[in-house]
């Protein structure tokens, strides 16, 4: 499971970043680097702390560079540990999970949830994932977007009078795993590239208006396949109307 308060599903992005085999890694690692997941209601985190003006601050910050898509700003709000993780023969996958962040604009609306973080979860993804430096606090930005609903988890720590993301690290196992399934990933590109009209301009359509349970349902009634394969089709479907991202800033030289 990712590092978060309580279990939850896999969203359409966790899903289409990785097979059935490495869904939950893939989930692990986008929560690592600001990803994405399904939105969670405050009734599900009955440890919440309040939320400080300084750390409202920092997520008003975060919040600001993802809608600027401003990778270098976002990068500069990780610790010195966990862009050390990031190195020029990992990169590829690591770009991959940060570009994800920066896919949607963040209302102003968002809620954030600051919790413990859950030592539990963590011991159980040690073999997926480490933090380089021990985080503070948890916390949880939840923002809607039509009938979409999507949480950033950051993990936070203070360093030098200023709080910062102290991500986790991906493990070897992890980078091994997700490069592997990498052809199954462009499998799923192409039959979203081979979809016609007019499903395609219902599926676009249905992506345009934020409703991709629609959407995933759609593709799924008219094609008969299962829901997982309609997550990940639709999903890719979706990436051919996104920009692509500005490149994550160089990794450190070893």
């Amino acid at each position: 499971m990712p590092l978060t308060r309580t279990p939850v599903r896999a969203s359409s992005r966790t899903l289409a970043l990785a097979s059935s085999r490495t869904s939950v890694l893939a989930c692990t690692l986008l929560v690592a680097y600001g990803g994405l997941l399904p939105r969670s209601s405050r009734a599900q985190f009955p440890d919440s702390q309040p939320v400080t003006p300084d750390i409202k601050a920092f997520a008003a910050q975060y919040v600001a560079a993802i809608n600027a898509k401003d990778s270098a700003k976002l990068w500069s709000y990780l610790t010195p540990e966990s862009r050390a993780c990031v190195t020029a023969e990992n990169k590829d996958v690591y770009a991959t999970l940060f570009a994800v962040q920066m896919e949607e604009t963040i209302p102003r609306d968002y809620l954030l949830n600051l919790t413990p973080v859950n030592q539990n979860n963590a011991k159980a993804m040690a073999d997926r994932q480490y933090f380089p430096v021990k985080p503070e606090h948890q916390l949880q930005i939840d923002y809607q977007l039509g009938n979409d609903s999507y949480g950033i988890v950051l993990f936070l720590v203070r360093e030098n009078g200023h709080w910062l993301a102290a991500q986790p690290c991906a493990t070897d196992k992890f980078i091994a795993e997700f490069r592997a399934d990498a052809p199954e990933r462009e499998k799923f590109k192409q039959t979203a590239a081979q979809i016609k009209d007019p499903l395609r301009g219902q599926l676009l359509a249905l992506i345009a208006q934020h409703d991709t349970a629609a959407a995933n349902s759609r593709y799924k009634e008219a094609t008969g396949s299962d829901y997982h394969t309609a997550v990940l089709v639709i999903y890719a479907l979706k990436e051919t109307t996104i920009p692509s991202p500005p490149p994550m800033p160089a990794p450190v030289s070893k």
